[in-house]
């Protein structure tokens, strides 16, 4: 019988992960997963952020490299496949910035906003607020700041970025992070963005479909937003420790909380116009520290069971409802498909996949097409809870899933899978 799973959302040592890309592929094998995909939390180093849980620029072809070395070694007993997880930073990052664009794939639909907007000749920051004021996105603020990159022509070239105004000497954790281990803003002199070739040759050539990179191409992108930029105060993850976000939420939003999950929606559908991506990477995880969960085995057992009330807002009904069916209605529109993730079953840090299941029966009334995966930063993890992803995909009242086979003319392909 042929198995109707795979694991797109995946993590490795080159980012976050605790196992290699081959190890990763002969647990997949060996689970009987029909294909792997590898999607690297995308570099973030021309945004100024140091993180020590992002891929580094200067490893990004070798990232590409090793796994389509692995798709080579593979072929006719597992598909592998190469991605990204790109994170939607407001005003900073998205899957459109000329780097992951330079080298991702990308549909001819979203050439035609592409092309007035990046060239070979158009500096970054310009392209960038460019884009924005072209999308009818809010600018993030006011200030620019100089970054200094080391180009091959010019021994200093500058790049104007925006930047959040309250934007320095940035200090936050990502996850479960060990003390000590920080994300942090450097500005001038001590910022120094790592030089990028301009594309070569046409960029229509270059962007407008699967660009070849150490032999391979990449094959989606997910976009996923983990960042919350607030009106004032740092920026912080949405998925940290929850001191750290207390203290966003008391900088950032005057202690409200609220207005924190709606600046969450809004950058869910700000990505979401944006666009550049093929899957949304779990797609609630505002809900990770929202909920108390301790973690143990019989917490997850009853999916569906934590408590609606929540730390920093209601999950159950009135506002959180609302701007939910406002993000699946511009993803049913957009086409996209949603990510059912078992990463926070896996790591114990909830009791629920991502997305919920009331939110997951919102997605099934819109008809949005859902792909099971992992989220998996571990060999073990790649198959995890996957039973129970099943069992919310019945009772949200779908009767089908989807799964990755492969880009064609620049657009992904996907198989549906009858339960």
């Amino acid at each position: 019988m042929e198995n109707m799973f795979s694991s797109l959302h995946t993590h490795t040592i080159f980012c976050d992960g605790k196992d290699d890309v081959e190890t990763m592929c002969a647990a997949a094998y060996e689970k009987g997963l029909a294909a792997i995909g590898f999607s690297a939390h995308a570099p973030v180093g021309r945004t100024g952020l140091v993180t020590n849980w992002h891929l580094k620029d200067s490893r990004l072809e070798e990232y590409a490299g090793e796994v389509c070395a692995a798709r080579r070694r593979w072929e006719g007993r597992l598909a592998v496949y190469l991605g990204l997880e790109v994170d939607y930073i407001k005003g900073l990052r998205s899957p459109l910035d000329s780097d992951i664009c330079m080298r991702g794939v990308h549909t001819p639909s979203l050439q035609t906003k592409l092309d007035p907007l990046l060239s070979a000749n158009a500096p970054e920051g310009r392209a960038a607020r460019g884009r924005r004021k072209f999308l009818g996105l809010p600018a993030v603020g006011d200030e620019r700041v100089k970054l200094i990159t080391k180009g091959k022509e010019k021994a200093d070239q500058h790049e104007e970025h925006d930047c959040h105004p309250n934007f320095r000497n940035l200090a936050i954790s990502h996850g479960q992070k060990k003390a000590g281990q920080r994300l942090r803003r450097r500005t001038p002199p001590d910022f120094a963005a790592p030089a990028l070739p301009a594309p070569p040759g046409d960029f229509r050539e270059n962007c407008g479909s699967s660009l070849a990179l150490q032999g391979g191409v990449f094959d989606y992108i997910i976009g996923s937003v983990h960042y919350l930029v607030p009106p004032c105060g740092e920026p912080f993850t949405v998925d940290g420790p929850v001191e750290e976000m207390e203290k966003g939420i008391a900088a950032g939003f005057g202690g409200d909380s609220e207005a924190m999950m709606h600046a969450y929606w809004d950058a869910v559908l700000e990505m979401i116009a944006v666009g550049g991506f093929d899957i949304v990477g779990h797609i609630d995880l505002i809900k990770k520290t929202n909920d108390d969960f301790n973690g143990g085995q019989d917490s997850v057992r009853s999916l569906g069971s934590t408590g609606s009330r929540g730390r920093w807002f209601s999950r159950e009904g009135g506002a959180y409802m609302r701007r939910f069916e406002e993000v699946a209605a511009a993803v049913s529109a957009s086409g996209l498909v949603v990510e059912l993730s078992t990463g926070a079953l896996n790591r114990r840090y909830h009791s629920e996949t991502y997305p919920s299941l009331p939110l997951l029966r919102i997605l099934r009334r819109r008809n949005v097409p859902v792909m099971i995966s992992a989220d998996a930063h571990r060999a073990a993890d790649l198959d995890g809870f996957y039973p129970q992803a099943m069992e919310m995909l019945h009772k949200a009242g779908y009767e089908s899933h989807v799964v990755f086979e492969g880009r064609q003319n620049g657009s992904p392909q996907w198989k549906t899978v009858s339960k």
